[in-house]
């Protein structure tokens, strides 16, 4: 079975009561410790930026209107404190502040250019020199979760089926096909005005989705009945203000030919039997195992936000929770320089000189603040999972830990993220598992 396939059959947790709960910004149910891989959930590929989303689980980005006082800051700096001292020896502070706005407005909010996220943790992935006597017991080893929490609805069921489905859409030149409106269809086309064929008015297997707009008006209603091999003759008027004043106005002819229509395969038990024979053998198997394995997707995801609501530690080791903040702002200024690129390429130049605090709505002396409190949380989080996973007596093998890896990349993410990380990570999916494995639903209806 394909990774693509895979990919497209993790369960969502949309319009359900319970938040969906992250882990390290990657949700649960999506890799298994302790056990096999829980098939088609367990395989969801992660790109770039998802990685990057994924380091830290508490997102410090706050659309947060600015305050009105003097918002410059000059604590903060990723430039050496000593030349800057002798560099403000005859200068007033306001000046200063001034310039570094002037020179570089994003330097006052201090981004780090390079973090190690292993740092503070050993090799086993626990944080170094922890008081796990702080954490509070959450004693939610056997706690009852209600039924309408972890529900998956075959509304839902039928969704993820149906995307499945649309992996394996391809275009159908089989002639008893109808174009319809809605329908996408491959088709090529020649435009004339008074039998005279103009420019840009000729194409071959262009993709056209029915009723999109896309084409002059009429154009695409015109095609509706047709089918896959048909020749259809469409005649049109351009509009009178439209680009190009050879033809605003003109009547044009389309000798158009229907080449094939974009079909989504029936999902029915043949489909299940040649495609998805790995999870079940049949539509009604396959739909109870979709719906089994959203439920548990609902149960890790149920367990993991009440973990972050409740997790709560008196003493946090103080480089540990300096390191997070580190981590914190460089995430942040990944995800600041992203949306920048992504501005810029598709035209919008001015993004360039767009600032952080343009962007966050955030002054820096705030920014601080909001790193500060995110961190502390991250920090109670990590230790409250690792005081869990101790209590419990639980471990990590390297299967386990082999299947964390290769999920956040393999040998790419040793280099990017250090083992210690990753093994944090495989320490909290255990936790979760192991919740679940001992957790009880109550007020589940019978049908």
């Amino acid at each position: 079975m394909s990774d693509e396939l895979n990919n497209s059959f993790e369960p969502s947790n949309e319009e359900t009561d319970t938040p969906k709960a992250t882990l390290n910004g990657v949700d649960f149910g999506s890799v298994e410790v302790g056990g096999p891989k829980k098939g088609l959930v367990a395989a969801i590929a992660v790109g770039a930026v998802a990685l990057i989303v994924a380091l830290i689980c508490v997102i410090v980005f706050l659309m947060k209107k600015p305050s009105t006082g003097d918002e410059r800051v000059s604590s903060v700096s990723t430039t050496n404190s000593a030349s800057e001292t002798s560099a403000s020896d005859e200068t007033p502070a306001s000046e200063t502040e001034s310039d570094v706005s002037e020179n570089d407005p994003d330097e006052a909010y201090g981004f780090p250019e390079t973090v190690d996220y292993s740092f503070g943790l050993t090799e086993e992935g626990f944080v170094k020199d922890a008081d796990l006597s702080t954490v509070a017991d959450l004693n939610l080893v056997g706690t009852e979760i209600p039924f309408s929490a972890v529900d998956y609805i075959d509304d839902k069921v039928d969704a993820d089926i149906l995307s499945v489905a649309q992996q394996y859409a391809f275009y159908d030149d089989d002639p008893t096909l109808t174009v319809e409106n809605g329908h996408t269809i491959n088709l090529n086309y020649s435009g004339s005005i008074d039998g005279v064929k103009f420019d840009g008015g000729t194409a071959e297997y262009q993709e056209l989705v029915i009723g999109s707009g896309s084409f002059i008006d009429n154009f695409e209603e015109q095609l509706i009945g047709a089918h896959p091999g048909d020749d259809v003759t469409v005649t049109v008027t351009f509009p009178e203000n439209y680009g190009s004043a050879d033809l605003a106005g003109k009547e044009a002819v389309f000798e158009c030919k229907v080449n094939s229509i974009y079909r989504i395969p029936e999902v029915d038990d043949a489909f299940v039997q040649k495609y998805l024979n790995d999870f079940a053998d049949n539509l009604a198997d396959l739909k109870t195992y979709v719906k089994e394995q959203g439920m548990q997707s609902n149960l890790e995801s149920y367990l993991a936000t009440q973990i972050s609501g409740l997790a709560s530690a008196e003493k946090i080791p103080e480089a540990y929770e300096e390191n997070l903040k580190t981590l914190l702002k460089y995430n942040d200024k990944s995800q600041f320089d992203q949306y920048k690129t992504y501005l810029l390429y598709y035209g919008y130049y001015d993004a360039a000189s767009m600032t952080f605090e343009e962007y966050s709505q955030v002054s820096p002396e705030e920014y601080d603040s909001i790193v500060a409190e995110n961190a502390s949380k991250q920090a109670q989080l990590d230790l409250t999972y690792e005081s869990i996973f101790k209590n419990a007596g639980l471990s990590v093998s390297e299967d386990d830990y082999a299947q964390i890896k290769e999920y956040y990349g393999g040998d790419s993410a040793v280099s990017s993220y250090g083992e210690p990380y990753l093994r944090q990570i495989a320490i909290k999916y255990s936790v979760i598992n192991y919740l679940a494995d001992n957790a009880v639903i109550v007020g589940a209806t019978t049908e």
